[in-house]
């Protein structure tokens, strides 16, 4: 089953949070339960920076969303249990200044394991990345424009690690601009992997 995936790039709203990590905090533990309930919404999952002073151009985390298709993600949208999500993100994000990317196809590289610590690099080369047991499933993602980060194209390279030192170490070898995310799922379907 291919379904309809899209990564929002998250920007804290100015002044609504005293810190990174209280902001952290709320997109954990009371945004992300949101969600939930949202008909049409068939995966969610948090990219949730390991590093507290993570940061591209203002942008502190990843959320994908995943949809059965474009019709899918319209009536999810449409729902009624989406408009205290709405609200919520008017209070958190920077809504005018954040922005989200389709993926418009996966190549899988590499097959291994997922898991949760993930790193998501702007471009860069698969070839780069050593054969180890520590690197799992490595995948191209990509999209239909770029991010609007410095150094952003229209691929997103993901790689499962085993750890922050062997995300960082993949990193560094890719030589372009990356995060080191924990990767929680939060809505799974019952029929398909996220990464298909």
């Amino acid at each position: 089953m291919s379904l309809r995936h899209r990564i929002a790039f998250l920007k804290p709203r100015p002044g609504a949070f005293e810190s990174i990590e209280a902001f952290q905090d709320y997109w954990a533990n009371q945004h992300g339960e949101l969600v939930m309930p949202i008909r049409g919404i068939v995966g969610y999952r948090q990219n949730r920076p390991v590093d507290p002073e993570f940061v591209w151009d203002d942008v502190r985390g990843f959320a994908e969303l995943f949809f059965s298709d474009a019709a899918g993600e319209d009536r999810a949208w449409a729902d009624p249990a989406a408009r205290p999500l709405s609200v919520d993100e008017k209070f958190m994000f920077d809504v005018e200044n954040g922005f989200s990317v389709l993926v418009t196809a996966v190549d899988h590289v590499r097959t291994g394991f997922t898991g949760r610590t993930r790193l998501l690099a702007l471009g860069g080369d698969p070839a780069d990345i050593a054969a180890d047991w520590q690197v799992g499933a490595v995948d191209v993602l990509h999209l239909d424009e770029a991010p609007r980060v410095t150094g952003g194209g229209d691929t997103l390279l993901s790689v499962y690690t085993r750890g922050r030192d062997v995300a960082d170490r993949v990193g560094t070898a890719l030589g372009v601009r990356y995060a080191v995310v924990e990767t929680v799922p939060m809505i799974v379907p019952d029929d398909a992997s996220l990464d298909d």
